[in-house]
């Protein structure tokens, strides 16, 4: 694929790629590296530990135990537990099981009482069960549930603080400028303000291509107005991927 020609009459005039950028260095650096870290560490242990609750549902080893105790959790949401014990050759244990309020209720007049536990034992982790009192599909069901909403928080804090920007910053380096129009300023207003501007441009084919940025310095996205010239970055290999300079969070060095 052909890149577009490197234009010399934009309002920012950049050296050629690849090039030194600012940002992303010290403290903000290993701020990044950290979320980074922790987010792949949160989609990588939930992700194991479902894998591990299939395993439970399947393979796990039922054992004697006893229900000793029942009792209700009252807030937003009313929960019912009951707590059992289970014995095993390298010791006691102690657990509870999050039950549906008709099992709970059933439950609740013969405590104590002796039931079955099913257990799985992979170290350090170890999953236990009522399956009479909750079946496994609805165990499966619930981590499930858990489990995709902590990985779908943890890969959006990923894309929005380490692969957006250092995506943004690849662009900066290695993108070839040309020659861009502002069309519109748009702002939304709800529980965060966010500020976006839409860009026109052409790409290497003479395609009049239009994208839309999010600015995340208010005052830069005040400076820019509509029908203004700027300099728009190209991704040399995909012409769709772009960027306003003149908005961007990084400035070449």
């Amino acid at each position: 694929m052909s890149t577009p020609p490197i234009a010399t009459d934009t309002p920012t005039l950049l050296p050629p790629p690849p090039r030194t950028t600012d940002g992303d260095s010290g403290f903000g650096l290993w701020l990044r590296r950290f979320f980074a870290l922790a987010a792949s560490c949160a989609i990588t242990g939930c992700l194991f530990y479902f894998s591990l609750t299939v395993a439970w549902a399947y393979s796990g080893t039922d054992t004697p135990g006893q229900v000793v105790r029942a009792y209700i959790s009252r807030g937003k949401h009313t929960s019912y537990y009951l707590v059992f014990t289970y014995t095993l050759p390298q010791g006691s244990y102690r657990d509870e099981e999050n039950v549906s309020s008709s099992n709970y209720f059933t439950a609740q007049r013969q405590v104590p009482f002796a039931t079955t536990v099913r257990y799985l034992h992979v170290w350090p982790f170890q999953i236990a069960g009522l399956p009479r009192y909750k079946d496994v599909w609805s165990k499966l069901l619930e981590t499930g549930i858990i489990i995709l909403v902590v990985c779908t928080l943890a890969t959006f804090y990923l894309w929005a603080i380490c692969i957006r920007p250092a995506r943004e910053r690849h662009l900066v380096r290695v993108g070839i400028p040309v020659l861009g129009v502002i069309t519109d300023k748009i702002v939304r207003r709800s529980k965060y303000t966010t500020y976006s501007v839409k860009y026109t441009y052409k790409d290497s084919s003479g395609t009049q291509r239009q994208r839309r940025m999010t600015v995340n310095s208010k005052s830069k996205w005040d400076a820019v107005n509509v029908s203004e010239v700027v300099t728009v970055l190209v991704h040399p290999a995909n012409p769709k991927r772009s960027l306003v300079y003149e908005l961007s969070n990084y400035k070449v060095i």
